[in-house]
Parts: structure tokens; C-alpha cells; sequence
């Protein structure tokens, strides 16, 4: 019975007695067999013969004998991995109670790597892994367009299955007594059919489109509803024109972005407009698109090139250069800071590579200090691998709870983020999800290996003997380590040398936008939305303006004041194409320019300096000669160094009118699309040749914004109640609002470049520490034969020093190419600027300088008697 040594050997996990059950049973059958076939007339040989044949019928029972057995090995040795386990877990947290102070300090400087790494990437998974809140969202598209090419691309594109267009406005509300200023969309039927539901209720649709109705957004429900869903049917009043609610959005709904909370069609908005509707030149709409199957946004832009050429040809003077262009939704929501969360998030790695070398190093101590033990456990058999794993569970140990309380601190911050900005797209998506817990559970265990592994594998090798003979002492185990300690501490030093020299350029870069000329100076300077949207006549806005200006003007504290169509340096709002008289078109004129149309005394009551001629005055009226003023950008490009005064200029915007117009004045760039972009062509037009549906209120005054309000709505309300201005802001602010998402980016960076500081230092002071308790004997030794206390502390400074500049030297030629993935955020500098790497080596050095001489200090005081009698 060759078969039966097979499941023999595998019934031994399972004892004699069912081996014996299981023997027994198999020779039972066989002999059972041989006797059968001999009584039916077979001779002792065929029978065995034939029992042998039918003996494969128990092979059944072999299997299953042999299943038994691989399960059984199996159990016995996952319960022995478990055992072990569990042993390591137990024995590592006792060593980790009998090292108290090692034990915090390693878990708190964990915790903030852990933690800092789990904010950040929280915020990178908010904003930019999670598709967006809207159907079919990779497949949107946008572009922007006038209402009249919008309508030719919706009859000649193939690309797309559904189109939609809105632009933005400013709506004043009034649901209580108190006013005000919301900002609202005015969009055409297939808007919502390509985003999203309402949470309740309708939306704007082919069958509501001609009515005045409108659709809210969950804040502005909660707001000043109150969360009732009885708000379907009520009236809101948008700036003296009541609108049905029909609909309310979900709270993730924040197409465009988070500030818009009232939607209503276009087509009923612009019936008090009708020229809008045709204008070519009015590129204010923005078109929002859906892609075919396997059409790609660059497919799309090369169709819509196409279309744009066709579109200059039938349209020479609207359309000659134009072309446009479609990016995808994702990437005008948050391309943006794209670039900027993923540098981020490896800033906040790098500063997590820095814990762990201080971890690391800790470690190292705390193995070298166990040395006799480790040494002891192989002598009596323990494997290395054994004891390397045995190190490894004490650093996961470690790592898990860093993580842990990590976790919590990531918490509190992404609690903490909204306090501290608002200007983060999808910011109320930023969560700890399940996803973030993983990544923070990843993180830990890859510390765990990270800074773990060399102290283990440090702590399982060396020779048996040299150990066990240092007796009690450990000096070999204190000795052993050195060179990768000091390696530790070099590597520490390059990443916060590469951190440093990062928030260094951010941080010049910051304050170059600050303290850029914007062509106006925003210091004193108040402004206040009057909508003139009310009166039908462009006469009767003119005298409205007129009337508000002559009473804000003696409103106590108010220096000057002026009305103007745009305001800086946030919005520009209307651009036209325009001719030159005596000159050919070029792209100059195609390009176009901001249109903005102003009051007397609107350069002065800015700050903004006249550089040629003059600004308007009162003779500038409706029935005067019709005058344009230009900026230095428009009038370079125009007329290079001749004197552009006295020429004569036609606008092509429709609403601009006919007749040519001469230029009487050119002043400085004023900035009216951010203060980061350069500033671009601009044309003014006198308020009252050319009176727009809206003014802001430009006024200098001494006093602050909020002890402005009351007066000024008083003084407002004495001419039309219904243009008190719902919000009054003061332009510091407004510069400040431009330039906060650039600010707390920055000032994060340098935030993580100091934490990354910090850990250097504590590690630099750490190991010069270290290596003066283990050279303590030495010392005595040389201060009892005469060495000066000075050298003794120049030396230990020295040696630290070495490592310093090795690491800052890595860490410098290291930021060189780094840095350049800054370049799309820096502002007016290269990433090579000479006086940021400068600076970031001094600074190093001066922190390894203040850390190593406080155990330089520690040591030239070491009592040479007391080392002697020890």
C-alpha cells in the first residue's frame, strides 16, 4: 500500500490517536476486499490484485485526510504568528513605559508629521481627487463668448450634447429691512439640465424661462428662510424686480464657486436690455458645455477654432482675431491652486522625513543603550530577523499612536480651516473621510518602516563577544550607530534647507504682489454699489448719479468722491473693440479694451496720476463733445512715441454710439482684472455720454468703512431709497480678499518651513548631545590633563558644523532643481534668485550653530575629579 506513507505524514499534526483511527480504518477495507474477492472463487494473488484496484475507491479518504492535515498546519502556524505577534506587541510596550520621555517625545513629533501630512492631504482630496458635484462632470466644458456667437456655436458645433450660457450680476435683496448685495447668474434653460436637481422644487427651464422666476441656493435658503420649505412660490425682490422661487439647490451645488446664491433666466434679465443680445463685442457670457462620448476638450477647441474663423469672416468687425477656446470645468475650478496643494502636500512630506529622522535617531540611542539585552537573546538562540522584528513592532507601536493622535490634530486643523480662509475652491467638501483615515494609516505604518529599520537592523548586527564582554558598560552599544546618526542629521538639514529656500521665494514673491504699483492707491479708499438699473432713461441715470455724488460729498469725513462703471482692482466688467482714425487695424484694436465709464474727479478721488492732457471735467456732459480718455498701456500700443492727444478714436460697442471720439487725456494702468495680471488696454467714456446700468462709488475719506455705512445709506436714500447700497468696502480689503488664497498658501509653507526648522534644530541638538554623554569619560579626561574648557567647546561646535554645511550644501543644490516646480507661483522672480538660497544657508547654520552649543557648553563643564574617581 504505497499510498498510505502520504497520509501518514500529514495526520502527524493531528496526533496518534486519529493517526491509529485512520491506519486502522484504511487496513480494515483493504483486508474486507481481500477476503471478498477470495470467496468468490479468486485465488490469494488475484485478490490482492483486485483489493489493489479498488483500493483507489478509498483515495477519497486520503484527500480528505490530506486537507485535514494542510488546514491543521495552517491554524497552527497562524496561531504561532499571532502568538509571536502579540508577544512582540506586549514586549514592546513595556520597553516603551520603561523609556517614558523617549516614548512622548517620538509620538508628539510623529503626531505632527502624521497630522500635518493627513490636513494637507485631506484638503488635496476635497478639492482635487473628488470628481465634482455635478453630472457627467469630466465631460463639461467652458469658454467664454458674446450671447450672439453663442447662439452660432449651439447651430454649427458637433461636438457637444447639450450647451448652456450665463453670466454673472449683482443683485441687491431685500427679505427683511436690512439690504443686501448677493451675486446671482443669469442663465438660459439648459443650464441646470447639464449640472444637477434641485434639492426641492423646479428649475429654470424652456417652459419658465420668459417669467421672472428664480432658484436660490441652499445658503441663501437657510439664510434668510430660514430652511422652510414653504419658500417655493414666495416673491424675492431682486433689485426692484420681483422673482417667483421655484427651486432650491443642494448644499453641494456651487456652480460657478460658493459666493453665487441666486439664479434667474436670461432672457427676462436682458429684456431691459435688448442690445446686449445682439452685441458681438459683449464677451461677458460664459458657455458651459457637455462632450460627446470620446470627444476630448482639445477636439472641441479645434472645432471651435474652426467655427471662430468662420465667425471672422462673416463678422470682420466684431470678430477679426478672435478665437476661442474650451478647457474643462475641473480645470477652471481648481487649476489654479492645483499645482500649489500638490507642492503642499510634499512640503508637509519632507517635513515628515524630518520627524522621522529625529524618531530615527532616538531609536538608534535607545538600541545602542540595549545593546547587552539584544546581544543576551541571540546568544540564547533568538535569530536576527526574530530581533529585527521584534524592533520594527516596537517602532509601529510608536508610529500608530503618532498616527492616532495625529488623526486628531488633523481634525481640529481641517475644523480650523474655514475659520481661516474662505478663498479655497470646494473648501465645504474638505472632510476626514475614509479615504484620508487610510492615507493616515498608511502613513504611519511607512514611518514605522521608515525611521524603524536602520535602528533595528543596527540593533540585530555586531559581535556577540565585544558586547557581552563590555560587561554592564554598553560602550560598544553606545559607540556602534555613529556614522548613520550623523548621516540622519545631514539628510535633516538638506530637506529643511529645500523647505526653507521654498517658503523663501514664496514669501518674496507674496510681497512683491503687495507692494506692486496697481495704479491707484488703495489706502483711504471706500467704495459703495449704487444700481442704476431702476431708471429706464439713460438722462435720468445720469442726473440720479449726479444728485447721489453731490450728497455723498457732504457726508462728514468724505474727501472726495467720484462714480465709475468698474472697480479696482477686481472688475472690470465691459470691453469693446474700437478704430483709430488714420491707422490700419491691427490686434491692438481686435483685442480690444475695458470700457469703463466715469465722473469727474475719478482719477484724483482714485489716486491715479494723468500723465498726458487732462481728465474730464463738467463741460464733458451729454450734450458735449464726445472725448475719450486712455491708459499708457493703450496709448503705447497705439501710438509708440508720438502724443495720442487730439486723435480720434471710435468705439464698435453698439451701446457706445456712433460718433468719433477724441482723446483728451491719458493716464497711468489702473489694475481691474486682479493685481497679478498685468494691466491691459483701457477706454473711458464720461458717465454722461455713456451712462451704464451701475456705479460704484469711489471715495476717499478718513474714516473707515464701517463708520460709513449709516451715513452714506442716509444721504443715498435722501435721492432713491432704492439704490442704498447693501454693502460698503473698504479697498484694503478688496486688494487683500485678492490676494488671500496667495497669502495663506504662503504663509502655511513658511509655517511648515519653521516646524521643519525646529525638528532640525532638536535633532542637531539631540545627537551633539548624544555624542557629548558617550565622549563624557573623554572629556574628564583631557580637562584633568590641562585642556581649555574654550577648545573642548570649539571642537564639539566644529564637528557639528561639518554636518550642517554637508547637509545645507546637499540641501542647496537639492532646492535648485526643486524649486522649479514654484515657477507657476511665483510672482515677477525666478526660482534662482540668489538672496533666498543665501539666506536659507545662514539661517541653517545659525540654528546648528544655537543647537550644538548648548551641549558644547554642557561639556567643557564636565567635573574632571568626579569622571577621574568613577
Amino acid at each position: 500500500m504505497t499510498s498510505q506513507p502520504s497520509w501518514r505524514r500529514y495526520l502527524r499534526f493531528w496526533g496518534p490517536d486519529l493517526h491509529a483511527d485512520v491506519d486502522d480504518e484504511l487496513s480494515f477495507h483493504v483486508r474486507m476486499l481481500e477476503e471478498e474477492y477470495r470467496s468468490a472463487g479468486l485465488s490469494e494473488e488475484e485478490a490482492r490484485r483486485a483489493a489493489e484496484r479498488r483500493f483507489g475507491e478509498f483515495n477519497a479518504v486520503e484527500r480528505e485526510c490530506l486537507h485535514i492535515g494542510e488546514e491543521s498546519e495552517y491554524m497552527v502556524r497562524r496561531k504561532e504568528v499571532w502568538s509571536s505577534l502579540l508577544q512582540d506587541l506586549r514586549f514592546g510596550l513595556r520597553q516603551l513605559r520603561r523609556n517614558p520621555l523617549v516614548s512622548v517625545i517620538a509620538v508628539f513629533t510623529l503626531a505632527l508629521g502624521i497630522g500635518a501630512n493627513t490636513a494637507i492631504f485631506s484638503v488635496v482630496n476635497g478639492i482635487l481627487l473628488r470628481p465634482l458635484p455635478y453630472r457627467d462632470a469630466d465631460r463639461l466644458v467652458v469658454s467664454g463668448m458674446s450671447l450672439p456667437d453663442y447662439r452660432d456655436f449651439e447651430q454649427r458645433a458637433r461636438s457637444f450634447e447639450g450647451m448652456a450660457t450665463w453670466a454673472s450680476y449683482i443683485y441687491k435683496i431685500r427679505v427683511t429691512d436690512e439690504p443686501e448685495e448677493i451675486r446671482g447668474g443669469v442663465v438660459t434653460s439648459g443650464f441646470f439640465a447639464l449640472l444637477s436637481e434641485p434639492l426641492f422644487g423646479r428649475v429654470i427651464d424652456l417652459d419658465n424661462e420668459r417669467t421672472p422666476v428664480a432658484v436660490i441656493s441652499h445658503t441663501l435658503w437657510q439664510r434668510r428662510f430660514a430652511g422652510e420649505r414653504s419658500v417655493l412660490g414666495r416673491s424675492l425682490d431682486l433689485s426692484g424686480t420681483p422673482h417667483t422661487i421655484i427651486g432650491v439647490m443642494p448644499p453641494s451645488f456651487e456652480y460657478p464657486d460658493g459666493s453665487f446664491d441666486v439664479w434667474v433666466p436670461l432672457v427676462t434679465a436682458m429684456a431691459a436690455t435688448p442690445a446686449q443680445l445682439e452685441n458681438r463685442s459683449l464677451r461677458i457670457f460664459r458657455v458651459l458645455a457637455h462632450l460627446k462620448p470620446n470627444v476630448t476638450p482639445e477636439l472641441a477647441t479645434t472645432e471651435a477654432r474652426a467655427i471662430s474663423q468662420e465667425l471672422a469672416r462673416l463678422y470682420p468687425q466684431s470678430n477679426t482675431g478672435i478665437e476661442y477656446t474650451f478647457i474643462s470645468l475641473t480645470d477652471l475650478v481648481v487649476g489654479g491652486i492645483r499645482s500649489a496643494l500638490w507642492i503642499l502636500l510634499g512640503v508637509v512630506g519632507l517635513v515628515l522625513l524630518i520627524a522621522c529622522g529625529n524618531v530615527a535617531n532616538l531609536l538608534l540611542g535607545l538600541t545602542a543603550a540595549r545593546a547587552r539585552e539584544i546581544a543576551v537573546r541571540r546568544a540564547l538562540g533568538a535569530g536576527k530577523t526574530r530581533l529585527v522584528r521584534q524592533l520594527i513592532t516596537e517602532s509601529l507601536v510608536l508610529a500608530l499612536a503618532g498616527g492616532s493622535l495625529g488623526v486628531l490634530f488633523a481634525a481640529w486643523l481641517v475644523r480650523l480651516l474655514p475659520r481661516v480662509t474662505d478663498d479655497l475652491p470646494r473648501l465645504s467638501e474638505v472632510t476626514l473621510d475614509a479615504r484620508v483615515l487610510g492615507f493616515a494609516l498608511l502613513a504611519s505604518v511607512a514611518t514605522a518602516l521608515l525611521f524603524g529599520l536602520a535602528p533595528a537592523l543596527q540593533g540585530a548586527r555586531g559581535d556577540l563577544n565585544d558586547v557581552l564582554k563590555e560587561g554592564g558598560r554598553g560602550g560598544v552599544g553606545m559607540r556602534r550607530g555613529g556614522a548613520l546618526r550623523a548621516s540622519l542629521i545631514a539628510g535633516e538639514v538638506a530637506l529643511a534647507v529645500i523647505v526653507l529656500v521654498g517658503a523663501g521665494l514664496l514669501i518674496q514673491s507674496l510681497l512683491r504682489v503687495v507692494n506692486q504699483d496697481i495704479g491707484f492707491d488703495p489706502d483711504k479708499l471706500v467704495s459703495a454699489n449704487v444700481g442704476l438699473f431702476y431708471f429706464t432713461e439713460p438722462a435720468q441715470r445720469t442726473q440720479m448719479l449726479s444728485q447721489t455724488l453731490e450728497r455723498v460729498a457732504r457726508v462728514p469725513g468724505v474727501e472726495r468722491v467720484a462714480g465709475g462703471s468698474a472697480l479696482p482692482p477686481q472688475s472690470g466688467q465691459r470691453g469693446t473693440g474700437f478704430t483709430v482714425a488714420g491707422r490700419t487695424p491691427d490686434a491692438t484694436e481686435q483685442n480690444g479694451a475695458w470700457w469703463i465709464g466715469i465722473t469727474p474727479g475719478y482719477f484724483a478721488t482714485l489716486g491715479t496720476r494723468v500723465l498726458r492732457g487732462r481728465e474730464f471735467n463738467e463741460t464733458d456732459s451729454g450734450n458735449g463733445a464726445a472725448v475719450v480718455v486712455i491708459n499708457q498701456d493703450l496709448a503705447t500700443a497705439l501710438f509708440a512715441e508720438t502724443d495720442p492727444i487730439g486723435r480720434q478714436i471710435q468705439l464698435t460697442n453698439p451701446e457706445a454710439g456712433p460718433a468719433s471720439r477724441t482723446i483728451v487725456g491719458v493716464v497711468d494702468d489702473v489694475r481691474y482684472a486682479g493685481i497679478e495680471n498685468p494691466a491691459v488696454s483701457a477706454i473711458y467714456t464720461p458717465f454722461a455720454q455713456t451712462p451704464f446700468m451701475w456705479s460704484y462709488l469711489m471715495i476717499r475719506s478718513n474714516l473707515p468703512a464701517d463708520q460709513l455705512v449709516r451715513p452714506l445709506r442716509q444721504a443715498i436714500a435722501g435721492v432713491d431709497p432704492r439704490m442704498v447700497p447693501a454693502r460698503v468696502q473698504q479697498h484694503d480689503d478688496i486688494v487683500g480678499d485678492l490676494i488671500a488664497t496667495r497669502s495663506f498658501l504662503t504663509w502655511l509653507l513658511a509655517a511648515f518651513a519653521l516646524l521643519a526648522l525646529v525638528l532640525a534644530a532638536v535633532g542637531i541638538y539631540g545627537v551633539i548631545s548624544y555624542n557629548v554623554a558617550q565622549r563624557r569619560r573623554e572629556i574628564g579626561v583631557r580637562l584633568a590633563l590641562g585642556a581649555r574648557p574654550g577648545v573642548v567647546v570649539t571642537e564639539v561646535i566644529v564637528r557639528a558644523l561639518r554636518l550642517v554645511v554637508l547637509g545645507a550644501v546637499v540641501g542647496l543644490v537639492a532646492a535648485f532643481w526643486l524649486t522649479r516646480l514654484l515657477t507657476t507661483l511665483l510672482y515677477d522672480m525666478r526660482t534662482t534668485d540668489p538672496l533666498t538660497y543665501v539666506l536659507g544657508a545662514v539661517v541653517i547654520t545659525a540654528i546648528g550653530f544655537v543647537a550644538s552649543g548648548l551641549p558644547a557648553l554642557r561639556a567643557s563643564h564636565v567635573d574632571p575629579a568626579r569622571i577621574l574617581r568613577e
